[in-house]
């Protein structure tokens, strides 16, 4: 078979490899309600998906919070999704994990790219860390999404050219950070429409029904793509 042309696969976390958007959704919401405040699964679909947990606050609390009022909400939000983990387990998105193992068997090396600060924990509880080479989280990129930084360092960590990674993502903001680091996309969509994410290159409604070899080798016969 011919040089693949990509040699790195770079995976979101959150609603691409593992079902953790509900676990999210309540931790925000009894983070909210301890303020007073209703935070509804649409609202989480508004402003939450794909965004980093600064923004969120925010965006339901306001920008002029005070500093240490911010900084308590921020801590919080994380004891509460540690709390929630403990007594609850995350299922894997179905066919991600199989996704992974057959671009590591076809020579791809595989990355982590997530905003949050929680994706190396729920990898860990999904017990797959053997399938990733690098984890690049919350805790090691400040800029969120869709700012590029998360997927150039998992790049560089990864030692790959940006052009030669191919990007599995199921956020708008996700794919526009992707793109902006010169990277090709794959979105699933598992948490958004697909009429929102037209800027990936190639959309998919399932890994099941997935198969990469074509984008690898373009010469293969087409890709079962949406």
């Amino acid at each position: 078979m011919n040089i693949p042309l990509f040699r790195a696969a770079i995976f979101d976390f959150d609603g691409v490899l593992a079902d953790t958007i509900p676990l999210h959704y309540r931790s925000f919401r009894k983070l909210f309600e301890a303020e007073g405040r209703d935070f509804t699964f649409e609202d989480y679909q508004r402003v939450a998906n794909g965004a980093p947990r600064d923004r969120v606050i925010r965006a339901i609390l306001g920008d002029d919070l005070p500093p240490g009022k911010f900084s308590a909400l921020m801590k919080r939000k994380e004891e509460i999704v540690l709390e929630l983990i403990t007594s609850e387990s995350i299922q894997p998105i179905e066919g991600a994990l199989e996704l992974v193992a057959q671009l590591r068997t076809l020579g791809l090396r595989t990355g982590i790219a997530s905003s949050s600060r929680t994706a190396e924990l729920f990898l860990k509880s999904l017990r797959a860390e053997h399938l990733f080479d690098v984890v690049t989280d919350g805790l090691a990129s400040h800029q969120p999404k869709p700012h590029p930084e998360v997927f150039l360092t998992t790049a560089r960590k990864l030692g790959i050219e940006t052009h030669r990674c191919l990007v599995f993502e199921d956020a708008v903001f996700g794919v526009r950070a992707a793109r902006a680091a010169g990277m090709k996309v794959v979105a699933i969509t598992t948490t958004t429409a697909a009429e929102n994410l037209v800027e990936a290159h190639w959309i998919i409604d399932s890994f099941k029904s997935f198969d990469p070899v074509s984008l690898l080798y373009p010469a293969a016969p087409a890709a079962v793509l949406r």
